[in-house]
């Protein structure tokens, strides 16, 4: 079962932005993590307002540089410098929200990632991981029935990883 968004477009939305691109952007997220409990969607919630706050916060930038470059006295050659000047509280604000935004974005992240269960090249790898351990470990040599089992794994399907599965199989 999925679960649905907390995040209203009338809520996130302001002048200017598209709430069709905010529900493409859930729709996105949520078809990518496919959250399956609420502390899931409250994590996926926060990377969809972050990044929704952290494109907003570019176009801001942009905006800003516009304006404060068309307050500058004509024909200056330092309109970028000169807007800055001016105007440098104003840009060291936004961009410590765009940083606070990316930190949460990334702590988010962090946090539904160690959520989800793993994802199958992931769950692989680990069964690689166990099988090279295994292999290098101070054990028995392996019967021929293991080492189909063995070779099966090096083509990535499924095995039994564990030493008993492996000792109890049939002996060839």
């Amino acid at each position: 079962m999925s679960l649905k968004s907390g995040l209203d477009a009338e809520s996130q939305i302001v002048p200017g932005e598209s709430p069709e691109e905010f529900a493409a952007l859930q729709a996105a997220y949520f078809d990518r993590f496919k959250p399956t409990t609420p502390e899931q969607r409250f994590q996926l919630d926060n990377l969809i307002r972050n990044e929704w706050l952290i494109r907003r916060y570019h176009r801001v930038e942009a905006q800003l540089w516009d304006y404060q470059t068309s307050l500058c006295e004509p024909g200056c050659k330092f309109q970028l410098g000169q807007a800055f000047a001016k105007a440098s509280t104003i840009f060291m604000r936004l961009h410590r929200r765009l940083t606070v935004a990316e930190k949460a974005y990334k702590e988010a992240m962090t946090q539904l990632t160690r959520s989800l269960p793993p994802s199958e090249p992931q769950q692989k790898k680990e069964k690689i991981e166990q099988l090279a351990s295994f292999l290098t470990s101070d054990s028995e040599p392996l019967t021929d029935f293991a080492m189909s089992q063995m070779m099966r794994a090096l083509k990535l399907d499924e095995f039994p990883l564990s030493e008993p599965a492996l000792a109890a199989s049939p002996q060839a």
